[in-house]
């Protein structure tokens, strides 16, 4: 019962934040986004340190700290994105969204292939599912990874699959994976995060030494689906 206040709660609120206009809601997250900027000294150095290192040459140490300025900002800005979308119908939103390249994808379906939609955390990443609603994928699901927290859960769940869009979450769901990929289908999953060293395969990203997962390559050995890169911008 707690859980389910607590939702009722958040979402009231943050429907409420979704009327207002979007460059309102902007220059909120600018604004939340200079603040963590200001406060969060070990992710702005790692930033910095990040922006140096992977691009040799081009960031002084006083450009690396503006564009990890921006980078803050950018990030915080994506959940006020989101909120302002609640506000819009499905055909509103779809306004808003341009296709491309979904060529590459029918292709492979029509050679009889499931495909593995591969995306990653660039853009605003949580606007890509509902951005589904374009092209009517009603063989396609997202993979995602459940919230501690129940009523963050429930209102993400439901702003994911608003407009049809199925979501399933990680956990012993392989076989089912793996079938929707036999039967022609198509998973979308993010796949840019350290996986641990501990249950991933070793890599150069950067040229700094780091750890992916291995569970993606090891399902399309089984499926022989064809992977596809997409990103939202």
């Amino acid at each position: 019962m707690k859980d389910e206040i607590l939702y009722y709660l958040i979402w009231g609120f943050v429907r409420l934040l979704s009327v207002l206009p979007r460059k309102g809601l902007r220059f909120v997250s600018d604004v939340l986004g200079l603040i963590w900027f200001n406060l969060d000294k070990r992710h702005r150095e790692l930033v910095v340190d990040n922006l140096i290192q992977c691009f040799p040459g081009e960031y002084t140490p006083y450009r690396a700290r503006r564009m990890a300025l921006r980078i803050f900002k950018n990030i915080a800005s994506i959940g006020f994105e989101v909120i302002w979308s609640m506000s819009k119908s499905r055909q509103k939103l779809m306004e808003y969204v341009d296709v491309r390249g979904f060529n590459n994808v029918q292709n492979e379906l029509d050679a009889g292939k499931g495909v593995l939609l591969l995306t990653c955390h660039l853009g605003n990443f949580e606007m890509l599912v509902p951005a589904w609603a374009k092209i009517d994928l009603d063989h396609a699901a997202g993979i995602y990874r459940r919230f501690d927290f129940r009523p963050l859960e429930w209102l993400v769940s439901n702003l994911r699959q608003r407009f049809g869009a199925r979501m399933i979450p990680m956990g012993g769901k392989s076989r089912q994976f793996d079938k929707m990929l036999e039967n022609n289908g198509i998973l979308l999953t993010l796949f840019d995060q350290n996986a641990g060293w501990y249950n991933g395969v070793p890599a150069l990203f950067f040229n700094r030494p780091a750890c992916t997962k291995k569970s993606i390559a090891k399902m399309v050995m089984r499926t022989a689906a064809s992977v596809v890169p997409c990103c939202i911008l």
